[in-house]
């Protein structure tokens, strides 16, 4: 947060500027802004790019288990590939395809 902060006040050129920077500090031409940004970057631990590729490993470890629990309990699905491919922009990670009722709820 406080890289993109920085980065955001000293550089002129929009948000994919900022997002291209955000992914490859190398880009910085400055090399003690470079040091800067990268060290803010490597030790933030809640908004950083490394905390970003560990949720997203979460997100997908836990998605397969779903999908091997469903597939194990033969419960038909679409995932979000299939979703997409039938034309859905924003997709769920899966969908049931029979709604199913959990106490007196249906999903």
């Amino acid at each position: 947060m406080l890289a993109r902060m920085f980065i955001d006040i000293s550089l002129e050129g929009g948000d994919q500027t900022l997002a291209n920077i955000m992914k490859n500090p190398s880009l910085i031409k400055e090399e003690t802004f470079r040091k800067q940004i990268s060290y803010c970057l490597d030790n933030d631990n809640e908004f950083g790019p490394n905390i970003d590729l560990i949720k997203k490993s979460i997100g997908e470890e836990y998605e397969a288990i779903l999908r091997d629990k469903l597939t194990f309990l033969n419960v038909s699905y679409k995932d979000e590939h299939i979703l997409r491919d039938q034309g859905y922009d924003k997709t769920p990670d899966l969908l049931l395809t029979v709604p199913i009722v959990i106490g007196d709820k249906s999903y």
